[in-house]
């Protein structure tokens, strides 16, 4: 009896120690997903809409529209040699500004976004060809330059920076005619001829410099502006 007692006190401890360790035993970790791989998954969702997944053969074929229309656009554009950088090559910045010495084409004065005057007495050949001018002003941003008439030691410097003005929005030409005719009350007639060689086939002014800058935000839309200038051109034949 004794001995049957011990028995059912080490089961039932055994017992106690297996559900303990169950209890204990580790959970597995929660799978958390990246607010990186959720954005991607809506960004290809978009795209996919109304399928779960944009196929292989689709990424392809689009790939293979952009590079023919990059081709296309090439080959309407005059081919030029490609441009070589002769220096200055011991500083950074944007130049800006640049006019040879009439008396010396070898002399170059190049003006910077924001590195005030520079010189060149060679042409800009050579590692250390150019130097920089001080003006005696604490001016960064040389904007122009211009040689007083028959006297090239006497130099003209205009500061400031250059901005674009427009619309920041571009517009294809064609879809402007019927904004044209609604505005004059008169049709336009329209001669479509082969595009000349180095035509360029899209322009747009960045006003991002102007808006960080200047605050610029214009606020005429482009049928506001041509209607007014209408109406202005109207008053010199009135």
């Amino acid at each position: 009896m004794k001995r049957n007692v011990v028995y059912l006190v080490v089961s039932l401890l055994i017992l106690s120690l297996m559900m303990v360790y169950h209890h204990h035993e580790k959970q597995p970790a929660e799978t958390r997903i990246s607010g990186a791989y959720r954005a991607l998954n809506f960004f290809s969702e978009q795209r996919a809409y109304p399928y779960n997944s944009i196929p292989d053969i689709s990424h392809y074929s689009a790939y293979e529209k952009v590079l023919l229309q990059r081709l296309a656009s090439r080959e309407n554009q005059l081919y030029t040699p490609p441009w070589q950088t002769i220096g200055p090559h011991n500083t950074g910045g944007r130049t800006i500004a640049i006019a040879f010495n009439p008396q010396n084409p070898n002399t170059i004065y190049a003006g910077s976004a924001s590195g005030g005057l520079w010189r060149s007495k060679t042409a800009g050949v050579g590692q250390a060809a150019w130097e920089y001018i001080p003006t005696g002003y604490p001016v960064l941003s040389v904007c122009s330059i211009d040689f007083a008439p028959g006297d090239s030691n006497t130099i003209y410097i205009g500061t400031g920076e250059v901005y674009n003005v427009g619309g920041g929005h571009q517009r294809v030409l064609k879809e402007l005619f019927p904004l044209f005719e609604e505005i004059s009350g008169q049709r336009v007639r329209i001669q479509w001829d082969e595009s000349q060689k180095g035509d360029v086939p899209h322009t747009s002014a960045d006003i991002g410099k102007a808006a960080r800058d200047l605050a610029y935000a214009p606020r005429t839309s482009l049928e506001t502006g041509l209607k007014q200038e209408w109406d202005w051109v109207k008053t010199l034949y009135a």
